[in-house]
């Protein structure tokens, strides 16, 4: 889990939905704004339509937010949806935080000096 100042509220939640810019892999789909504010803040998604099963959407959250912990560090601040898809839970780890590396660099998330 994040802690607390690194997670959406609903208010930007609602903003970075509408106003956000998309990037999709075949893992997760996601809303991105930049910010000029820090902390970058998070909000990981996914529907019961999606994985009918509550233990394998929290599953499939925490396998998300342990990725994303290997690399938010290095990103510039942003407010970011992550709309996760059932395939993330036969992804391997590795994978997972390689398709967000990629997305954060096409979306230029990422400091200068990473």
């Amino acid at each position: 889990m994040f802690a607390r100042q690194s997670r959406l509220l609903k208010e930007e939640l609602i903003l970075t939905i509408k106003n956000g810019s998309t990037a999709n892999t075949p893992l997760f789909s996601l809303k991105i704004v930049h910010i000029p504010s820090f902390p970058s803040k998070f909000a990981f998604v996914i529907s019961k339509k999606e994985c009918g099963s509550g233990v394998f959407r929290n599953k499939a959250k925490r396998r998300a937010r342990a990725a994303m912990r290997e690399i938010y560090k290095d990103l510039k601040p942003i407010l970011c949806v992550i709309f996760i898809k059932k395939d993330l839970l036969s992804a391997g780890f590795k994978e997972i935080v390689t398709s967000f590396k990629n997305i954060f660099i096409k979306k230029n998330c990422f400091e200068k000096n990473s």
